[in-house]
């Protein structure tokens, strides 16, 4: 299953505050070289920020350039986050 939506945004605070909802879903953190972190939120602009303070300490390591995010309902958003680590395997999952 690939990751589906094509819009990558800077993984700074303006572009998460700007682009990344305050609703549930999946969401990815990657640079040109590699898949970083991808997980699932009932919040994903508040994760992401978290994230960017340095909440799991491997993100910021690697470097993050982009993020990503696609809506959905907790279930399938869970669903959808286990199965792309599975398949893209990241290295701070």
């Amino acid at each position: 299953m690939p990751w589906s939506n094509p819009n990558n945004f800077l993984f700074d605070k303006d572009n998460i505050i700007q682009y990344a909802p305050r609703a549930s879903g999946v969401y990815r953190i990657h640079n040109a070289d590699r898949e970083i972190y991808i997980a699932s939120s009932p919040n994903m602009q508040e994760s992401l920020l978290g994230h960017l303070r340095g909440d799991v300490a491997c993100i910021l390591q690697a470097t993050p350039v982009w993020f990503s995010c696609q809506l959905a309902d907790n279930k399938s958003a869970l669903k959808k986050a286990q199965e792309l680590v599975a398949e893209l395997k990241p290295l701070c999952n």
